[in-house]
């Protein structure tokens, strides 16, 4: 069951050269300074191979343990930030961060809710599951 839909935007401080683009590809993002999820995280580990995969390397100036750290480092002007697009919201209302499309198909994921048959059976796992899935954030997240 299609559980959210999660789209990767390239977050740059209003100064940074790729402000004023709308959209831009992964591979230009990467001639940049990042700022990067620790090497742990299921986010760097994804970018990495995604980088890659395009023959450029990634060049992390910094790695941070939360994307609220990484905001801050991106409104600092430490470098880019590939971030769900979620995450950026806020401080780009504000003006503190300018959010660019990916053009990139990976950027654009959808993620499901996967559950056993026998889980079905279980309330308590029945309940939770919908409580996951009418979240009010995560069903914006799916109409966008």
């Amino acid at each position: 069951e299609l559980y959210a839909i999660d789209r990767l935007v390239c977050a740059v401080s209003p100064e940074h050269p790729l402000a004023s683009a709308k959209t831009v590809a992964f591979e230009d993002v990467l001639t940049y300074d990042l700022v990067s999820m620790d090497h742990s995280s299921s986010n760097f580990h994804f970018l990495a191979n995604q980088a890659r995969l395009t023959g450029r390397p990634m060049k992390t100036r910094v790695h941070v343990h939360n994307f609220s750290s990484t905001i801050y480092m991106v409104q600092a002007g430490v470098g880019a930030a590939v971030v769900p697009a979620s995450v950026v919201t806020e401080s780009e209302r504000n003006g503190r961060v300018v959010s660019l499309a990916i053009s990139d198909t990976w950027a654009v994921r959808h993620l499901y809710l996967v559950r056993t048959v026998a889980s079905e059976k279980n309330e308590l796992v029945r309940e939770f599951a919908q409580i996951l899935l009418n979240d009010p954030q995560i069903v914006a997240a799916r109409i966008q």
